[in-house]
């Protein structure tokens, strides 16, 4: 039983956790949460580290640039980016960084995006086309859209970015003050 493994908990204390665990409105909660969780088509593999902890290593490496050293928490980075902006950051490094956050080492001690989510695989796929594509000047992209989500094949939810390793990243925050006219034109493209 837990209090045998774990000394500070007591029989007690499990009885009482199980007890509040159990409660109708805690199975629901459950319940709720892990039809939400479901939800997450293309779970990162960056453990508990997330996205910005998981930044530098991907710098120290040399799979993503020292520009995108720019975080958006209170943090010190050593390495200073030429971005003025956090949309410029989040333009420039989020699909590279979705890329990086689903890859797996394979074999032969080489990174790659994890071969056994072939959807992920193509998702990457695409999105390095796009990234191609935009250097070279033949796409551009509107407002809130970007090389992820023209692979993905649909918009970020306007509360919450994927990819962007932070709490509370919203829209505004990683693709700049929203732009109501163009963003009612879009919407009603869609509906």
């Amino acid at each position: 039983m837990p209090w045998d493994i774990y000394h500070q908990i007591t029989e007690d204390d499990w009885k009482t956790f199980m007890m509040e665990r159990n409660k109708p409105e805690m199975l629901v909660r459950r319940e709720k949460a892990s039809k939400s969780a479901l939800q997450n088509k293309h779970p990162h593999r960056t453990g508990q580290k997330g996205y910005v902890r998981k930044r530098p290593e991907w710098i120290n490496d040399g799979r993503l640039p020292p520009e995108a050293a720019l975080t958006l928490s209170s943090g010190s980075s050593s390495v200073t980016s030429s971005l003025t902006t956090a949309p410029d950051r989040f333009k420039k490094f989020r699909s590279v960084e979705w890329i990086l956050a689903h890859q797996v080492k394979n074999k032969e001690g080489k990174w790659e995006v994890d071969p056994n989510d072939k959807e992920a695989v193509n998702i990457a796929k695409m999105a390095l086309e796009y990234i191609e594509e935009e250097g070279k000047g033949n796409i551009s992209f509107t407002q809130g859209e970007d090389a992820l989500t023209k692979a993905m094949g649909k918009k970020d939810h306007r509360g919450r970015v994927k990819a962007t390793g932070g709490v509370n990243v919203g829209y505004k925050v990683a693709f700049g003050p929203i732009d109501r006219k163009l963003w009612r034109e879009e919407s009603l493209k869609i509906n």
